[in-house]
């Protein structure tokens, strides 16, 4: 059964939002941008913890280290 407070921006019936696939582009696209310009790490030996409600999170806000790439 599926939790009624589930994330689904772009719904999942034959009438799912008109601009998904241009929304999934741009994700990829930024992504792809970012990756090439940083290198992206986590504290060594981290562990992810969630919490769930309202929407699937990381529990101490994911502690992310970015370092420019040259």
């Amino acid at each position: 059964m599926r939790c009624p407070f589930a994330y689904a921006p772009f719904s999942a019936d034959p009438h799912h939002c008109i601009g998904y696939a241009f929304a999934e582009l741009q994700i990829k696209l930024i992504i792809a941008e970012l990756l090439q310009r940083y290198e992206l790490s986590v504290p060594d030996r981290y562990v992810c913890t969630f919490v769930d409600v309202p929407l699937k999170h990381p529990k101490d806000n994911l502690p992310v280290y970015l370092k420019k790439r040259y």
